[in-house]
């Protein structure tokens, strides 16, 4: 898995013949989709860098995911996973050991 900004780290990958199966989008490219209506360059550009992913044969995630809106918005374009505050708030180790001693019993 690699996380990715932009282009550039997306073509590291073939590049460099990287063993890579999935690709996580972050930053402002992911961002600028929480916007109910994002700029039409902005959906282009992540548009664009899905289709090339495809290509390339990868899965593809977006991180900072915020609400149900901005997951439809993404997968609109192709993104298949989401992390992000609209899937859970971040956690500390005990409390991840809390949740599963909760639901194994």
């Amino acid at each position: 898995m690699l996380t990715i900004t932009g282009s550039s780290d997306l073509e590291l990958i073939p590049r460099y013949q990287l063993p890579v199966k999935h690709v996580i989008l972050s930053g402002p490219v992911v961002d600028a989709l929480a916007d109910p209506n994002p700029a039409e360059t902005d959906v282009r550009h992540l548009s664009l860098l899905v289709t090339r992913a495809k290509e390339l044969g990868l899965r593809i995630g977006a991180e900072g995911v915020r609400d149900h809106g901005h997951a439809a918005r993404l997968r609109e374009q192709g993104v298949l996973a989401a992390r992000g505050s609209f899937v859970a708030e971040s956690a500390t180790g005990d409390e991840v050991d809390e949740m599963i001693a909760r639901h194994a019993s």
